[in-house]
């Protein structure tokens, strides 16, 4: 029985040496992909998809908001308000023209996908970084969505030195919170 364990444990091993696992994910994500996405109209699951997207930028804009507020780096500026929103609303141009891609180039809603996914991922590990900075971990679960994105700790690390440190001490304050 342990010659087995062993011989199963050395497969495995090797499985991880000859990227075995990336490309059985690969595969099995490219076998589970909703069928929505090949789909050459827009469908409810467009709008969720967009719905999920402008959430998480709106989770993420509050916490951006909350670390400017105690921040003595980041000025408190109408400007950065209007900035954050123009960033927001490029965010949503840019998935809106990739639906146009798509639809141009004939790869039904891939790229949409692709792109909306990303920032969807982008703004939703800067909102779990804000929210365990302002120390939102203690009152939510946030503790699994960093287990789940285990390499957050940078972001975290980005945000610290963005509101509140400085490494050469001359930070203009005029980045707007994201």
């Amino acid at each position: 029985m342990n010659d087995i364990f062993m011989m199963m444990k050395d497969q495995l091993f090797k499985m991880g040496n000859d990227n075995s696992w990336l490309i059985g994910t690969a595969g099995g994500l490219a076998l589970t992909i909703p069928q929505w996405v090949f789909s050459d109209t827009w469908t409810l699951s467009h709008t969720v998809l967009l719905l999920l997207l402008l959430g998480v930028l709106i989770l993420d804009w509050i916490t951006g908001r909350k670390l400017a507020d105690k921040s003595d780096v980041i000025k408190k500026k109408t400007e950065i308000v209007i900035d954050s929103l123009i960033r927001d609303g490029l965010i949503f141009l840019i998935c809106l023209i990739c639906y146009g891609v798509d639809y141009l180039i004939g790869t039904h809603s891939i790229v949409f996908t692709v792109f909306t996914v990303a920032f969807i991922y982008h703004n939703f590990s800067s909102f779990v970084a804000n929210a365990t900075i302002l120390g939102w971990d203690k009152n939510y679960p946030l503790w699994l969505f960093n287990l789940i994105l285990r390499w957050i700790g940078d972001e975290i690390e980005a945000k610290q030195e963005k509101y509140f440190l400085t490494k050469d001490g001359d930070n203009d304050g005029n980045q707007a919170p994201n």
